[in-house]
């Protein structure tokens, strides 16, 4: 079950994520080793299995689960390139991702084309970045209102 929150949360440091009734959230084949990034009001982080997590606040679609309803605790995403992505990167209201055959995807506020959707509309689930096609991309990093792929 994934405690989510239509309002804004205020986020604080937590040893460990825990569900609403204080017990451990258990995330299955977790590899802290694989890249983790923490953005304005969220983090996301990756599995070695076929998960992508991600939780915070939502505005904008930033956590990239379809809505902008936040999440108080880590909840996967259901977005099939996303689940086997080898880099995940936050910025400040939106976030990238690369794939194992150097795609990336982008979600979240696209106000000042930090997405490289071709627009400026947010998008609240992962949208592969089609204009880097024939590239292949290693690394992804964000800043507040850009994203920088090599």
């Amino acid at each position: 079950m994934n405690h989510r929150d239509s309002s804004s949360p205020t986020f604080g440091s937590a040893a460990s994520p825990t569900s609403p009734g204080g017990s451990t959230v258990s995330f299955p084949q977790l590899d802290v080793s694989t890249p983790s990034h923490v953005g304005k009001t969220r983090a996301s982080s990756l599995s070695i299995g076929p998960a992508a997590w991600t939780w915070g606040w939502g505005e904008f679609g930033r956590l990239g689960h379809g809505d902008t309803v936040s999440c108080l605790e880590p909840t996967s995403l259901s977005h099939d390139a996303v689940a086997g992505a080898v880099l995940i990167a936050c910025g400040g209201h939106h976030t990238v991702a690369v794939t194992p055959d150097g795609e990336v995807l982008a979600w979240g506020w696209g106000a000042e084309g930090q997405l490289g959707l071709s627009g400026s509309s947010d998008h609240l689930t992962p949208s592969v970045v089609r204009s880097l096609g024939g590239h292949r991309i290693t690394f992804a990093a964000c800043g507040c209102n850009c994203a920088l792929p090599a």
